[in-house]
């Protein structure tokens, strides 16, 4: 796990590809990902609101976990996201404050910027979809 800490990852803004790296804030604002090693790093641009960082634990196939990941346990969806109350990565639904279980019995299914619909599309089936249940 020391070898994750640290890691993040962003959507380029040139071409939307998600890269791995170290988050640096340019002083024009701009939010950099810088990545590879000495004598051959690259520095990228990212999308702001899509850098996340990583949990530093795998799921049930190897991938790393990273916050906003939307994850799948026993039939559920979770949203990963950095609890400061708490202090810790928590898979959290719509409704509730968090949930604990363990990460390599969850499967990532997605990300809340390319897959929202993700979300909405399971809660309606559901019928745990906040709209829906305030008509």
């Amino acid at each position: 796990m020391d070898e994750l800490r640290g890691l993040w990852r962003g959507k380029r803004i040139d071409n939307g590809e998600w890269i791995h790296g170290v988050p640096l804030q340019h002083c024009d604002g701009d939010w950099q990902l810088i990545s590879g090693k000495v004598g051959a790093m690259a520095i990228q641009t990212v999308v702001a609101d899509t850098l996340s960082e990583c949990t530093g634990v795998r799921d049930d196939n190897g991938r790393l976990i990273f916050e906003g990941d939307i994850v799948e346990h026993n039939g559920e969806r979770y949203v990963i996201k950095y609890l400061e109350k708490y202090m810790r990565f928590s898979p959290v639904k719509p409704g509730t404050v968090f949930a604990v279980f363990d990460y390599t019995q969850s499967e990532i299914i997605g990300n809340i910027h390319d897959n929202p619909e993700l979300l909405n599309d399971r809660h309606k089936e559901t019928g745990n979809d906040q709209e829906r249940a305030a008509r």
